[in-house]
């Protein structure tokens, strides 16, 4: 009994092991590096997140992280919609964190505006025949930024 129980943990492993091999890797053909910077207000977005979604139904989306205004990801090919996230800090203001915890933390704010993530109009193409492609996003305050 021992040695059957082993047998499917070892089993299931192998099979998380190849799909986890399939999924995102960089020897995949429909995966392209895209890169680029991020700006606010004409300042580098210091952290956060981009998310490219597929804009026909079915497929998954891409994500990386941003770190001082760059980003890097290999995405599959198509046209995508642009999600971008970002959080800070709102100076002078803290919370007390609730029982069991202690201690104080920074009060966060979504301050990149909403026409650039949950209601993003920003597109790209990832093209078809290229091995990488570079988008820069400028955005601003007023959200007339692309």
């Amino acid at each position: 009994m021992q040695n059957a129980s082993r047998m499917w943990i070892k089993c299931g492993l192998a099979v998380l092991t190849t799909i986890a091999a399939g999924c995102g890797g960089s020897g995949q053909p429909n995966n392209h590096r895209v890169s680029g910077t991020i700006t606010f207000d004409g300042q580098p977005v210091a952290s956060g997140q981009i998310i490219l979604f597929p804009v026909e139904a079915g497929g998954t989306p891409d994500a990386a992280n941003i770190k001082d205004g760059k980003y890097s990801l290999l995405a599959r090919k198509g046209e995508k919609r642009v999600q971008i996230e970002a959080t800070r800090d709102v100076p002078g203001k803290i919370i007390t964190l609730p029982p069991p915890l202690t201690g104080t933390k920074p009060v966060t704010e979504m301050y990149i505006p909403i026409v650039y993530n949950s209601k993003s109009k920003l597109t790209v193409k990832v093209p078809e025949t290229s091995s990488s492609s570079k988008f820069d996003f400028k955005l601003t305050a007023d959200g007339s930024g692309s």
